[in-house]
């Protein structure tokens, strides 16, 4: 039986109701969107951590190993006739850092580290002797400064890690050498431009990624 004094929704009602429940999905949308940024952040910052640390751990090993280097920029790259046979180089592509060695039949490229949200930065640098009086701008022999930077996929810096070495293998008066285009290889009277890519000779085993990897795995 049909009664008349039933009320029925009303179509104000219809409306607040609707209204709160977009309320409270916006409000979740929300914080669900702030949860995935952060999310999303944690990870890029993980990656980027791992990614340098690991590029700085390898750099640092070769290097050391080093019996002579040469700093330049990617304006002054070398040509294939200033590269040796067994000459490696360490330099950034596309965002990887990558380790290039000179064969006979031409060049290998191994990726030392890169990042799937982001991308990797090298600087190599000498550190001046101001503590010597009468040329402070001379760099100090035998020592080495590269810093390995993450970036995020809008280019801003979210890991950056500075290391030092020193280079106790270079040869004696031919460990660095002497020319306009190479960076600190001799005394300037002002502040010198970091370098973005190093090339090295070493008579030690070199660092072999694809062989680290290969030992690595069933190690606990």
């Amino acid at each position: 039986m049909l009664l008349y004094n039933q009320k029925g929704v009303t179509l104000i009602e219809l409306l607040l109701v609707l209204g709160l429940i977009g309320i409270v999905i916006a409000i979740g949308w929300n914080a669900f969107a702030s949860a995935q940024t952060s999310w999303d952040r944690l990870q890029t910052r993980l990656e980027a951590e791992a990614a340098v640390r690991h590029a700085s751990q390898v750099i640092s090993y070769e290097l050391n190993l080093a019996s002579f280097l040469e700093i330049r920029q990617v304006a002054h790259n070398w040509t294939d006739a200033d590269i040796k046979t067994d000459d490696r180089l360490i330099f950034v592509d596309n965002g990887a850092l990558i380790l290039r060695e000179k064969a006979s039949s031409g060049y290998i490229d191994r990726t030392i580290a890169d990042m799937e949200r982001g991308t990797l930065q090298v600087s190599f640098t000498k550190p001046l002797n101001k503590n010597d009086g009468n040329n402070p701008h001379a760099p100090i022999a035998n020592s080495l400064n590269f810093t390995v930077t993450a970036l995020d996929n809008s280019n801003k810096v979210v890991y950056s890690l500075d290391s030092a070495i020193m280079l106790s293998n270079m040869l004696p008066d031919t460990g660095v050498p002497i020319s306009d285009i190479s960076l600190y290889s001799k005394a300037k009277n002002s502040n010198y431009i970091p370098g973005d890519r190093i090339l090295y000779r070493t008579k030690a085993d070199p660092f072999n990624p694809e062989e680290a990897s290969h030992d690595a795995v069933g190690c606990y």
